[in-house]
């Protein structure tokens, strides 16, 4: 009796003390998303271009808008991987370090991170004769001289297998070799998650993130899309990419992301079809996203129309799931003058409860014409519309 006496005290002070732990800035993020997709407000989200993490950035958005974006999306594709040579790699991390926790200090702002990774078999200096430069992580099946034989890398990843890769680099020096994509890839994870254990406030504690990987899936112009990977290939490396951040980071540190872009039609199956095909499953995901850049364009009716209903069938998910919604890319480039002015109307339409609309960076932010940006500086003084200080608003 008094052994169970004591279980039972003990069990009772664990759990006073679990209820007494505060929730993680992430996990106050995370409710605080909800319940604005929720409301009838959203939270404004702009793109800062690629590696392009300057202050100058933010000065011109500000100059041209009036206001500061709570989310910025940025891109990790330049301070993670093996394709730039180890002190490029510091010295953009030093500056990606320098604007999120700027940033973060003065009004609370969350980056939302994209990762454009380059594919382990690019060889060295290989440029994209589709897309130009030095895109190393377009580089897939299609592309000139790829190896047949590797076409789905996303599948040696997840089994092990494969052969010798990682050595190519912009340079055209040759990087570190590992014995295949899985040794590679779980390397360059770790790796990253190594750097973002770095990145906290000025009081040592993380600052939340939200991280989308292998995004636009169901398009074939990445090197994870339907011509390189079965929906099976992709569900597998995303689980295994979050269980390696979890353990890393902390399960608490960072929110997920799924990110298809707009070529599907129906909710679907988990794994075979639809918005779900590729979906991981709810223990791997806090966000559910989709990437829209018909929004605007031709007959504005009808592509309203298509938006409106694929962001319905998200909300429905979302809030079946328990799931964060969010427009992770759209943009005003060759849209109508009034693009700002359809995103407010789609994000505040009935059964529409999402939290985040993005728009990218340069013309897809700021439209060409004067009343595109009329439309524009007006969607920013919309009541609806949340921009400017967060630390307000996910406190």
């Amino acid at each position: 009796m008094k052994r169970l006496t004591m279980l039972g005290a003990l069990a009772a002070t664990c759990g006073a003390l679990a209820a007494e732990r505060a929730p993680s800035a992430t996990e106050r993020l995370r409710e605080r998303l909800l319940e604005i997709g929720r409301s009838d407000k959203f939270v404004y989200s702009w793109s800062t271009s690629g590696g392009n993490w300057t202050e100058k950035g933010f000065d011109c958005f500000r100059q041209q808008t009036g206001v500061s974006p709570i989310f910025y999306f940025c891109e990790f594709r330049d301070i993670g991987g093996t394709w730039y040579s180890p002190e490029t790699y510091a010295k953009h991390r030093t500056n990606f370090t320098a604007l999120v926790t700027r940033e973060y200090r003065r009004r609370g702002a969350i980056p939302l991170v994209t990762w454009h990774l380059q594919n382990p078999y690019v060889p060295p200096q290989w440029k994209d004769k589709t897309y130009g430069g030095n895109a190393g992580m377009r580089y897939r099946h299609s592309s000139p001289g790829y190896p047949q034989e590797h076409r789905y890398v996303l599948r040696e990843i997840a089994e092990g297998t494969g052969s010798l890769c990682g050595t190519g680099r912009i340079d055209g020096a040759s990087a570190r070799a590992f014995p295949n994509p899985r040794a590679w890839y779980e390397w360059v994870v770790r790796d990253m998650t190594a750097y973002w254990r770095t990145v906290r406030d000025d009081a040592g504690r993380p600052i939340p993130i939200v991280f989308r990987f292998f995004h636009e899936m169901d398009g074939d112009w990445f090197w994870w899309g339907p011509g390189s990977a079965t929906s099976q290939d992709l569900i597998a490396v995303f689980r295994l990419t979050v269980n390696i951040v979890r353990r890393e980071l902390g399960a608490e540190n960072v929110l997920f992301c799924y990110g298809p872009d707009k070529l599907w039609s129906e909710p679907g199956e988990e794994g075979k079809s639809g918005y779900l095909k590729w979906y991981p499953g709810d223990a791997y995901v806090d966000m559910l996203s989709l990437d829209d850049y018909s929004i605007g364009k031709g007959d504005t009716a009808k592509t309203t129309e298509g938006a409106l209903r694929r962001l319905r069938i998200i909300s429905a998910l979302g809030r079946a799931r328990n799931k964060i919604c969010a427009i992770a890319e759209c943009g005003a480039k060759d849209s109508s003058d009034d693009f700002y002015t359809i995103i407010h109307r789609l994000m505040t339409s009935p059964g529409v409860e999402f939290a985040i609309a993005t728009t990218y960076d340069g013309p897809w932010t700021f439209p060409a014409t004067e009343a595109g940006k009329a439309d524009m500086r007006k969607f920013f003084q919309r009541p609806e519309v949340l921009s400017g200080d967060a630390r307000e608003l996910f406190r």
